[in-house]
């Protein structure tokens, strides 16, 4: 699972699955004014609901744990609380957020594996991921990396994705 947090804005999990060095996103989850707590339940649902038993971690924006000097539960811990009372306890990972290797990152699975396909897809469920990333400008000031002032969120928990996982393989299947 990869989580971009939002709470005016909108918040988006995709729900990711691995196969023969591919990545599906096979659900994403969108959100706007939940707090965490729900969120971390609902996205539980989500997992019991599709059957996804074998989910290896939740990498999520580090934007959802305490800034310095702050004190009390962070907004990634309320979540984990919800995905407790949700009964999915999923290990969490905090996301690389480095900006131009992610979006190269992402580039790389989003390119052709020797199969003809590429190495990420998307369901047709994924409406949200679907519209807007191939909406996706470069920032005029900064052409390597993406405008963020778009509907950059479903993209963000991607390359939160991808920055989480190696690079796909890039050998032709079946050779060593």
């Amino acid at each position: 699972l990869s989580l971009d947090w939002g709470f005016v804005k909108p918040g988006v999990c995709g729900f990711w699955a691995l196969h023969d060095g591919h990545a599906y996103r096979e659900d994403e989850y969108v959100f706007t004014r939940t707090n965490a707590f729900d969120v971390g339940k609902e996205i539980a649902r989500r997992c019991k609901t599709a059957g996804y038993t074998d989910i290896g971690y939740l990498v999520f924006d580090t934007a959802m744990e305490t800034p310095e000097h702050d004190t009390g539960e962070t907004t990634i811990e309320t979540l984990r609380r919800g995905l407790r009372a949700g009964g999915v306890p999923i290990p969490t990972r905090p996301a690389d957020k480095e900006r131009l290797n992610g979006w190269q990152r992402v580039r790389h699975w989003l390119s052709l594996a020797p199969d003809g396909a590429p190495w990420l897809q998307s369901s047709p469920r994924c409406a949200y991921f679907n519209r807007t990333l191939p909406a996706l400008i470069s920032d005029p000031h900064k052409p390597e990396d993406v405008w963020s002032d778009g509907e950059d969120h479903a993209a963000d928990d991607t390359r939160y994705f991808c920055m989480s996982r190696p690079a796909p393989e890039t050998k032709p299947f079946g050779t060593v």
